[in-house]
């Protein structure tokens, strides 16, 4: 059975909930909350750089599309005999450097 477990809070959760508390002593208007704001953006912007870049629909959709291409390929050449490659018609997927 599948179990799911709730992710331990990093360290930037707790500073994050750290900073969210102090904020709530001091009004907008008090001279410590500025600073405080600009660590709290400075802690989220860390916060997104951490998080794990998802899947994307399109990256799915051809990885589907390949490996339907191939098994109907290799369904194929299991039945008949085939002299040219097929395999040349999977596409292949770009490196690009982030």
């Amino acid at each position: 059975m599948w179990r799911f477990r709730k992710k331990d809070d990093s360290a930037l959760e707790e500073q994050i909930t750290a900073v969210l508390e102090d904020m709530k002593q001091y009004t907008p208007t008090s001279p410590e909350y500025p600073n405080l704001l600009e660590y709290l953006e400075r802690l989220n912007s860390l916060k997104s750089k951490e998080k794990r870049q998802r899947i994307t629909s399109d990256t799915m959709a051809l990885v589907i599309g390949n490996l339907a291409g191939i098994a109907i390929i290799v369904a194929y050449e299991h039945a008949h005999v085939v002299a040219s490659r097929g395999l040349n018609f999977v596409m292949k997927p770009n490196r690009t450097v982030i």
